[in-house]
């Protein structure tokens, strides 16, 4: 029964360990990435620009409506005669005394009549409700609306840079992490090893001391010895375990560091490599080139911008109004008001603006144009650097095998002899250091060419680490995220 638990709790040990290769890492990596979930909000509120850009070339449709209520209504009638309404009756008959009314009577309706026609513009009703809807569309801007387009574009392009900007930085830091967990895993495993050659060195000189072969302080030396070896075998699992819990923030991992097991090997892929095809690559992807390439249109843009504030804006648009001027609701009624017009906005303000404004554009163009040269020159010198040195840390990482592989015959024999007694313990120490030492040098080595490998790929080197075909996919499928079908 016992023998059955002790299974049941192995496989489940063994089903709760993580088993995580690079490429599902780096994939926890951009779901649990912060400045790549910024990066994307970014992206979608440019998206929303380019809409709101477009939607700026599509007409406008305003309603408008307005209630007042004159306190003290207006009568410009009343200032004719002091602050009274002339009565133009009133004056005829105060003018055609003696007159029979047979001869005034004709008179006295015109004169009413005037004061009826007078009395409508006198009386203005206190009431006022108007209301209605404009169309109203742009017909001609030259292009500043269509250039607003596409400059909300480009700025989506820039974003797109820093996009997979961070993308490749968080890809890369999460392969420096995994490598280093590998390695930190390997020395681990060498001061492992150089632990159990020390115990072994150590036994065998206390049977030698037993023997009378060697002296007591070949005993001391040799646990000294032992002892360093257990020290740094302690410092070495410390190290790992930071890696490790690095690594796991990283990806975004709720389970225990030490239930992760890596299935990547440290093994190092060679390439040969080309240094036009290099060249290529780098010209075509580089992010920061291509930020900086994407700036010069976006200064070229805002040139055609400036220039297009020499000119006016036609517009036209049509306007259907009731308006209604009442006293109570028997009197309500509304009156259509409908109107088609045609117009033109142009600031005439600026005095000169336009043309500094113009030239400022301009010499900001030749900035952005300048400063693509310089950091292409720049990234050129970087990346003949990198080269070099890659090809330099492969030679070194070749050799550094042979010597680890030298020096681990070189141990082997070392250790035969040591227990037959036919070197002494100052040797065996030298052919231990120098495995150790041999060992370690190959894994900086290894380090060294892994890290080149993905500064290379952060270039714009992507075909180091997985097909072109790939990278072009990866690419048009994010490409149309902010710009579209163009």
């Amino acid at each position: 029964m016992k023998f059955f638990a002790l299974i049941v709790l192995f496989f489940f040990a063994v089903s709760s360990a993580g088993e995580y290769s690079l490429n599902e890492l780096i994939d926890s990596a951009y779901k649990n990435s912060h400045l790549l979930a910024i990066a994307d909000m970014q992206m979608e509120i440019n998206t929303n620009a380019v809409e709101l850009a477009k939607r700026n070339m599509l007409p406008t449709i305003t309603f408008s409506g307005n209630y007042s209520y004159a306190i003290t209504p207006y009568n410009s009638m009343a200032t004719m005669v002091g602050d009274e309404i002339p009565s133009f009756t009133q004056i005829y008959m105060d003018n055609a005394k003696g007159v029979p009314y047979s001869a005034r009577i004709g008179d006295e309706l015109i004169t009413q009549m005037l004061d009826y026609i007078f009395m409508g513009f006198a009386e203005v009703p206190p009431h006022t409700l108007s209301g209605g809807i404009d169309f109203r569309q742009t017909i001609w801007a030259q292009n500043k609306l269509r250039h607003a387009v596409e400059y909300a574009r480009l700025q989506g392009r820039a974003l797109v840079c820093r996009w997979q900007d961070v993308r490749m930085k968080v890809k890369a830091e999460m392969t420096r992490l995994y490598y280093a967990a590998l390695l930190a895993g390997e020395q681990v495993k060498i001061e492992e090893q150089s632990r159990s050659i020390a115990e072994a060195r150590h036994n065998q000189t206390l049977t030698l001391f037993g023997s009378q072969i060697l002296a007591e302080i070949d005993t001391l030396n040799s646990f000294v010895d032992f002892s360093q070896a257990a020290v740094r075998l302690s410092e070495a699992k410390r190290s790992e375990r930071e890696v490790f819990r690095s690594l796991a923030v990283a990806a975004g991992l709720k389970e225990p560091t030490d239930s992760i097991i890596l299935t990547d090997t440290i093994s190092p892929s060679t390439y040969k490599f080309d240094y036009d095809v290099l060249v290529e690559h780098f010209l075509a992807e580089n992010k920061d080139l291509r930020f900086l390439a994407n700036e010069v249109d976006l200064a070229e843009m805002r040139v055609k911008m400036s220039k297009n504030d020499y000119f006016p804006i036609v517009f036209g648009g049509l306007a259907l109004n009731r308006i209604a001027n009442f006293e109570g609701h028997e009197d309500f009624n509304f009156a259509p008001e409908r109107k088609v017009y045609l117009g033109l906005t142009y600031d005439i303000t600026p005095f000169g603006q336009r043309r500094i404004h113009t030239k400022q554009s301009e010499y900001d163009l030749k900035i952005a144009k300048r400063n693509f040269e310089y950091h292409k020159e720049q990234l050129t010198l970087l990346l003949k650097s990198n080269y070099e040195k890659i090809i330099e840390e492969y030679s070194k990482m070749e050799e550094s095998r042979k010597i680890l592989s030298a020096a681990e015959k070189a141990l082997a024999i070392a250790q035969n002899r040591y227990a037959s007694g036919q070197i002494s313990q100052t040797e065996m120490d030298i052919s231990e250091q120098r495995f150790r030492q041999s060992a370690l040098s190959y894994l900086a080595a290894v380090s060294n060419y892994n890290s080149l490998l993905i500064d290379l790929r952060i270039m714009g080197a992507d075909y180091l680490y997985e097909p072109v075909q790939n990278v072009i996919t990866e690419k048009e499928t994010i490409g149309t995220r902010v710009w579209g079908n163009e």
